[in-house]
């Protein structure tokens, strides 16, 4: 996935405004989910980021954590 500052970049150098389908590549959603899976210590939960280029409908997962705060 391209960086933040590109896609500004990219969105800010468009002249005369964005077309509906320049602005549909440049968006990207971001939300979790959590799927519950059974460890050495029992059953445990685990939160997943993931981001979706809205465009393309590539998924991408980019963060795994035990508690939604990441510290656990």
């Amino acid at each position: 996935m391209r960086a933040i500052r590109e896609v500004a970049d990219e969105a800010s150098s468009m002249e005369g405004g964005a077309s509906p389908d320049a602005v549909r590549d440049l968006i990207v959603a971001a939300d979790f989910f959590t799927i519950e899976a059974r460890t050495r210590s029992g059953l445990q939960r685990f939160v997943i980021l993931f981001f979706i280029e809205l465009s393309t409908r590539k998924v991408e997962i980019r963060g795994i954590a035990s508690s939604p705060m990441g510290c656990g």
